[in-house]
């Protein structure tokens, strides 16, 4: 009898064990779903990379500080731009002539001083527009009638002023000038007869007109400054009292000052 209730309680323990040994294979499925889920939340945690760009997209952009740019510097003037002038000193001959009473009067002068100043602004490189201001004037002029020489010793004066154009042809720095103007000349000679012509001391003209052309070439001193020799060649007729006109034509060689 007791060896039927041990074996009944013996049967009764291992259906026991059987029985919790089933309920312990089930609570791992479910510990499996939780690590599952427990993965599944791990793997939907942003990573520190994904927390930098949602740092950075959570960021409020500030904008870059404005940049201003400095102004162009202004490019150095060149040779032949901007403000021009010109300051020319020489010497060369002149010769004036007229008629009066039938009588052809000349007076002749070499050497004679020449002098020139010109100031003006570029118009378009290498070519300026000036004002002019030209003149001459002889200590030693001879004055004659019908080839006879009557006075040998005349001061003859004159000027002329206008607007003229000057054209440099780069990169030699030869220029071409020219101009157009009025002026007025003069002689002293001291008053005398001229068989019926009483001739006054100073005898002047009066407003004439004129023209001069000329051509020279330039050595850089440096950038703005130039100096060489200049010809020129001008020509003027004015009215005078007692002749119908005084004409004159002058050719100079000067050396020449420039700011251009």
């Amino acid at each position: 009898m007791r060896r039927a209730i041990a074996t009944c309680l013996i049967w009764l323990a291992l259906g026991a064990a059987r029985s919790f040994a089933q309920t312990e294979a089930a609570v791992p499925g479910v510990t499996t779903d939780a690590t599952a889920t427990t993965d599944a939340t791990a793997t939907t945690e942003p990573t520190p990379a994904a927390e930098e760009a949602t740092a950075v997209e959570g960021t409020v952009a500030l904008p870059a500080p404005a940049t201003t740019s400095a102004p162009p510097r202004r490019q150095p003037v060149g040779p032949h731009e901007g403000v021009m002038w010109r300051l020319t000193l020489g010497g060369g001959y002149v010769h004036g002539w007229s008629e009066a009473a039938g009588m052809s009067r000349t007076t002749s002068a070499f050497p004679s001083l020449a002098f020139s100043v010109s100031l003006g602004h570029a118009i378009a490189p290498g070519l300026a527009l000036h004002m002019d201001v030209i003149g001459t004037r002889s200590g030693g002029a001879t004055y004659s009638a019908n080839g006879e020489t009557i006075v040998d010793d005349v001061a003859l004066t004159a000027v002329l002023a206008g607007v003229g154009v000057t054209y440099w042809l780069a990169p030699h720095d030869v220029f071409f000038t020219g101009g157009v103007g009025l002026g007025q000349m003069s002689t002293v000679s001291g008053a005398f007869a001229l068989g019926t012509i009483e001739i006054p001391d100073i005898e002047s003209t009066g407003l004439g007109v004129g023209f001069h052309a000329g051509i020279g070439k330039q050595w850089r001193l440096n950038r703005k400054w130039g100096l060489g020799p200049m010809f020129e060649l001008w020509f003027m007729t004015a009215p005078q009292d007692i002749a119908n006109h005084l004409k004159l034509i002058a050719t100079t060689l000067s050396l020449s000052l420039v700011f251009d």
